[in-house]
């Protein structure tokens, strides 16, 4: 039985916050490679599409300003406040900026290339993979929209009357950061709309918060920088605080998981316990997406244990009982729950498995389980008996049955178990 299933109740956000950070030092999967390309060079093309079609001209000395904004950007895009799979970063306080100084045509490149600075001691100390530079330049893409709606609408610097021009630059930017970012989640991560939408709420909300202050820096010039700095300040220490809190809440909750799997794991055999079995059945009964569904139990004990203790020693039977679970194992689906319910006594817990699948699974597992010798050549064997739900009206009543079915087949000899039998003698 894995360990995610028998972790504690880590709140939904933790759980991403903390996938998310062990991705982070790993090579991008099939998939997430696959989307970060698409992504990443989508990006690149816009952004070269950027620089061939809009508008170049800028503030006056532009260049060297542009210097000093985008190490600023790359400053501030190292505070992080993690939320679920992502950040919020508070880099809005120096994008907005930007948006008065560096030429529309230029905005996407410039962005790319604060986020890649800002990611550089991350690459060099490998606690980010390099691979993953692709997402950097994809999460550069919401810098497109603006770049578009201030190089058709927008003229000279910051004023009040311009207030729709900047509303609308917002609102491409939150479209061209949500679209690539939410198609990367669902397609890598499964993550839908429903369930990142609680955690872009709070990204694009801080966002929001800090569009005026950086139109305030903008309309102060270059003095500006002298009220963001302090705010960017105090973001740096609440994402620290932050930081550290999640930190001490992560290895409290990875402590308690791993006393929670020791719980609820049978030491000898790795698979789970009576413990396990008991709040896998309670689980499944109050899942709301399992009701209607057919389910099965199959039970499964372990021929002549005793025999093999008396005749060769418990070595000899505690590795009877851990072929056993291996082959189960082995056989079994991801979601099934596979636990040890008694000294000989194995129970999996089959879900949206009827009857005639339950069945065909049986034979595979006795195949399995004939096959399999000690490497002191003593054969593996063991009894089945199985129950579903229908035609039985409860997960307890499908577990009798097969009970009554696996102590009719105990009383029936059959070869594999005179083999076994013959082997221990």
């Amino acid at each position: 039985m894995s360990k995610e299933k028998f972790e504690g109740a880590r709140p939904p956000d933790e759980h991403l916050v903390d996938a998310a950070r062990d991705r982070m030092p790993e090579a991008p999967s099939g998939r997430d490679r696959v989307a970060s390309a698409v992504v990443g060079l989508g990006f690149i093309v816009a952004a070269i599409g950027a620089e061939l079609t809009l508008r170049w001209t800028g503030s006056a000395g532009w260049p060297g300003f542009a210097l000093l904004l985008v190490v600023a950007y790359a400053l501030c895009s190292r505070v992080e406040f993690e939320i679920g799979p992502g950040c919020a970063v508070p880099t809005q306080l120096v994008f907005v900026p930007m948006w008065f100084v560096i030429p529309p045509a230029a905005l996407p490149l410039a962005v790319a290339f604060g986020y890649l600075l800002g990611a550089v001691p991350e690459y060099l100390n490998g606690s980010v993979n390099w691979r993953r530079c692709l997402v950097l330049l994809g999460n550069s893409s919401y810098a497109i929209g603006p770049a578009i709606v201030l190089s058709v609408f927008a003229h000279g610097g910051p004023t009040l009357g311009q207030w729709p021009v900047y509303v609308g630059a917002f609102a491409a930017q939150v479209v061209c950061d949500a679209i690539p970012a939410g198609a990367r989640e669902w397609f890598v991560f499964g993550h839908g709309p429903r369930g990142l939408a609680p955690f872009l709420i709070w990204v694009y909300g801080l966002d929001a918060l800090l569009t005026p202050a950086g139109l305030s820096a903008a309309a102060n010039g270059r003095a500006g920088f002298l009220f963001v700095l302090p705010v960017a300040v105090l973001l740096a220490v609440l994402a620290r605080d932050l930081r550290l809190r999640l930190d001490r809440s992560l290895t409290f909750k990875d402590a308690f998981d791993d006393a929670a799997h020791e719980a609820r794991s049978d030491a000898l055999t790795s698979v789970g316990n009576r413990l396990a079995w008991d709040e896998a059945l309670q689980l499944l009964r109050h899942d709301l997406r399992a009701a209607g569904k057919p389910h099965s139990i199959v039970l499964v004990d372990v021929d002549h244990l005793k025999l093999a203790n008396d005749r060769h020693g418990h070595a000899v039977g505690d590795e009877l009982l851990q072929a056993v679970a291996a082959t189960l194992r082995d056989v079994v689906r991801d979601d099934d729950v596979v636990a040890r319910i008694g000294g000989d006594e194995f129970a999996i817990l089959m879900r949206d498995t009827d009857e005639p699948h339950c069945l065909a699974r049986i034979a595979r597992l006795e195949r399995a389980l004939a096959e399999r010798f000690l490497p002191s050549g003593v054969r593996v064997a063991a009894t089945v008996g199985y129950g579903s739900m229908p035609p039985a009206a409860s997960l307890r009543a499908a577990q009798e049955h097969a009970d009554v079915r696996l102590y009719d087949a105990k009383a029936k000899p059959y070869l594999p178990r005179l083999a076994l039998a013959d082997d221990l003698a």
